[in-house]
């Protein structure tokens, strides 16, 4: 291939010209510290609407491009942040607003009006306007009143926004609901940022002999969700204080009761009592006769139904397993005391399969015992419950 003189000396010209522009540039690493703009300092200024006295605007601190994202912050371009070409901040992001709650979890009874106060910031360089939306994930009613919808704030400014939640006098005790706060740029169409508050509902009940446990996973908590929804209800002592008992084994009219009331059951309540000792004025009778009526659990062949006696955990399993309509799951002997000829090796095995029951050492050695023939205690089947209506 023959190379053109002419052609090669006008490339060698162009090279010149632009090595001699680069070596004329400040030379400084590409998204350092010196090419960031200077910032102008946060000025606040008046807000349109509301007064002062309900919404103000509060100066915040001046940030540089390497600040940690804010706690509510998307840590994503799509939440309108942009990347750092430096690897002293890497995966960190500056977003064009953030929305920061300050309230994060807040307990009421039921009927309180709620107070919940968020912080949205101009994380910019300019000035900006943002458009406010409230959302509540249970429609519980929000009161933003003195709150507007829209908001102007100054570069490196922020404002604190409080709103009010009713918690419904209907609410269960233990209910939950997120208060989303989104601030969307105006300035910025891709830019938003969403803030969320929780809200609980309190429990009015207390046991002595159970500590209110905040941690979902313990047996402590599963006791006061079951009490709290009304599933398994607390015992009166003679001395007068109010006791969950969880050692204490639950009975057949127990179980009844919370298999209907904790799983939704369709309540079943024939005129003609099916069973001569649970007449159709006991407290149990519309809970014993749903669960006989789906075949959950059987009288004796007296007739009898025996509300009031204990229930094996073998039992328990075969009606939690059919009631559940579970895929049976049945790989032969799992439990050490549960061998392959016993009337329980499926539902038993059902249930470990689904983490229903805790499983259980059989005393010092590696194997598994789920004792079928012992009685179900109110503890145990607290935290059933809670694991099935957990998953």
């Amino acid at each position: 291939m023959r190379i053109d003189a002419r052609q090669l000396q006008s490339s060698i010209a162009v090279l010149g010209i632009a090595l001699l522009v680069l070596t004329s540039c400040d030379q400084q690493p590409i998204g350092g510290a010196a090419n960031l703009p200077t910032p102008t300092p946060a000025v606040t200024t008046p807000l349109p609407s509301p007064s002062p006295t309900s919404f103000t605007a509060e100066v915040v601190d001046d940030f540089t491009f390497q600040i940690p994202f804010p706690p509510s912050a998307s840590p994503s371009p799509a939440g309108g942040g942009e990347q750092i070409n430096d690897q002293s901040a890497a995966n960190r992001f500056t977003p064009h607003v953030a929305v920061v709650p300050v309230t994060q979890i807040v307990s009421d009874n039921r009927g309180a009006t709620v107070r919940l106060t968020f912080q949205i910031y101009n994380m910019g360089y300019e000035t900006d306007t943002y458009s406010v939306s409230i959302t509540s994930t249970q429609g519980w009613q929000i009161d933003r009143s003195g709150m507007p919808t829209t908001l102007t704030l100054t570069a490196r400014s922020g404002v604190t926004y409080t709103i009010s939640s009713i918690i419904p006098s209907s609410a269960n005790p233990t209910d939950e609901d997120m208060i989303e706060v989104t601030a969307q740029s105006q300035n910025h169409s891709e830019s938003y940022d969403v803030g969320t508050a929780k809200i609980i509902v309190k429990c009015p009940i207390s046991f002595t002999d159970v500590k209110p446990n905040g941690d979902n996973t313990t047996a402590d908590y599963a006791t006061y969700y079951v009490a709290c929804h009304n599933i398994i209800a607390g015992l009166t002592q003679p001395n007068g204080s109010y006791k969950f008992e969880p050692q204490t084994s639950i009975s057949r009219a127990d179980f009844a009761q919370a298999m209907v009331v904790g799983l939704s059951l369709k309540p079943y309540t024939p005129t003609i009592p099916s069973f001569a000792d649970v007449p159709t004025s006991s407290p149990s009778y519309r809970y014993i006769e749903t669960i006989a009526h789906i075949s959950l659990l059987n009288g004796d062949a007296s007739g009898k139904f025996n509300p009031d006696a204990s229930l094996k955990r073998g039992d328990a399993a075969v009606a939690i397993v059919a009631t559940r309509n579970l895929l049976i799951y049945n790989p032969g002997q799992v439990f050490q005391d549960v061998p392959e000829s016993s009337p329980y090796v499926t539902a038993t095995a059902t249930l470990d399969a689904n983490a229903y029951f805790p499983r259980e050492k059989c005393g010092q050695g590696s194997g598994f015992c789920f004792r079928p023939d012992d009685p179900l205690t109110r503890g145990e089947l607290s935290v059933v419950l809670r694991n099935i209506l957990d998953h």
